[in-house]
């Protein structure tokens, strides 16, 4: 089964290059915004109840460092898993890391360098 990770953007221009767009972020939009009207509603309550407000804000927190740590969890599961050779790919001619293994030659090994860049950038340009 492919992951999100199966898929490569472009290669990256040089050093100091802003972030990359991509399809796969750390809080997908609905998430993030729940997270932003809760800050929002933390921040207003401040006023009436500035303990409970600071604590609202302690507990979203973590909730919010969960959903991160919950995520990068699955991006870690996502660049290690086995990688699926789609059905249209032939297996290259005298590919020097095959040894028959399973573990799969030259190409296997690019498609898992390729996931591992995009979860590099994904958690670098976070």
């Amino acid at each position: 089964m492919a992951n999100e990770f199966d898929v490569h953007a472009a290669a990256p221009a040089g050093p100091g290059r802003p972030a990359r767009p991509r399809a796969v972020t750390l809080l997908d939009d609905e998430v993030r915004a729940a997270f932003l009207a809760e800050w929002d509603s933390v921040q207003t309550g401040f006023v009436a109840d500035p303990r409970r407000a600071a604590e609202a804000a302690e507990q979203l927190v973590d909730k919010l460092a969960d959903s991160v740590i919950d995520r990068i969890d699955a991006i870690r599961s996502g660049v290690t898993a086995p990688v699926v050779r789609r059905q249209d790919q032939r297996p290259a001619a005298a590919d020097p890391l095959d040894d028959g293994a399973a573990a799969g030659g030259l190409e296997q090994e690019r498609e898992r360098l390729l996931r591992c860049r995009e979860a590099f950038h994904l958690l670098i340009d976070s």
